[in-house]
């Protein structure tokens, strides 16, 4: 219920849970993340605003630029420490000029993620908000600054994992999906997919240096992987993998029987 004379507006029956409250009344937005418990929330103020302008560049390290239409990134809003990965929700991209440079008008205030769009043909080695590293952790986009700069510094050395998944009595196992994830499980965007073959055999391109480990669920939900209590279940069958520059890698990987 919403009142346009005074803004006053009222949401009933919401139940408990974490919350991302968006108004509207163009040119002017809102967003604002609320924890919901048992008790009513009163005198709740929304401020609406325009937002922030946020303009960047891609840059090469050593190298020739991608090509531009490959250079794609993307603010992806964190509410309450849940960052908005699977759904694509709440999030805005841009993609790259020629030249490389790129902007995001009217970002609202709030925490993101900066997630330039992952390529097999290169990886995200430097990405900075406001001078500051940002490639791991979210950024507070404030609602004092007229304007913010984003710099992608990307690299052409990227990795390669091939391998065969077999079961316990090792033998190959057809049409199984290989999951590799980071170490630093918070960056999504690295994770890497791969449906074995008839062989057993799977290929995983376009790999950023560092630590990760292989699973292979037997039996998964669409995007489970991404549950910290799968994850730490099937701890003791992930294969651990390092990936350096340029590097081609071939590993074994071991299927993980149903309910594990």
């Amino acid at each position: 219920m919403h009142d346009p004379s005074t803004g006053i507006f009222t949401l009933r029956d919401v139940l408990p849970g974490s919350y991302l409250l968006q108004a509207a009344a163009p040119p002017l937005t809102a967003r604002i993340p609320i924890e919901v418990t048992n008790a009513n929330i009163d005198n709740l103020v929304v401020d609406l605003n325009s937002g922030i302008n946020i303009s960047g560049r891609f840059v090469a390290d050593g190298e020739n630029l991608p090509p531009a239409n490959s250079l794609q990134v993307q603010l992806r809003h964190a509410s309450n420490g849940l960052q908005n990965y699977i759904m694509g929700t709440s999030s805005t991209s841009q993609t790259a000029a020629p030249d490389g440079t790129f902007s995001i008008p009217g970002v609202l205030p709030g925490d993101y993620r900066i997630v330039p769009n992952p390529s097999q043909d290169f990886y995200v080695k430097e990405l900075r908000y406001n001078r500051l590293d940002a490639l791991a952790d979210p950024v507070t986009v404030c609602c004092n600054s007229d304007a913010a700069t984003i710099e992608v510094v990307v690299s052409r050395k990227v990795g390669q994992v091939e391998g065969v998944i077999v079961d316990d009595r090792m033998q190959p196992v057809a049409g199984i999906q290989a999951v590799l994830i980071p170490d630093a499980r918070q960056r999504t965007e690295l994770y890497k997919t791969a449906t074995t073959d008839q062989t057993g055999h799977f290929v995983m391109r376009g790999l950023a240096p560092g630590d990760y480990k292989l699973f292979a669920w037997d039996a998964l939900e669409n995007y489970g992987y991404f549950d910290p209590d799968v994850l730490r279940r099937a701890e003791p069958f992930g294969r651990t993998v390092h990936v350096s520059e340029s590097s081609k890698l071939v590993v074994e990987g071991k299927r993980i029987p149903a309910n594990n």
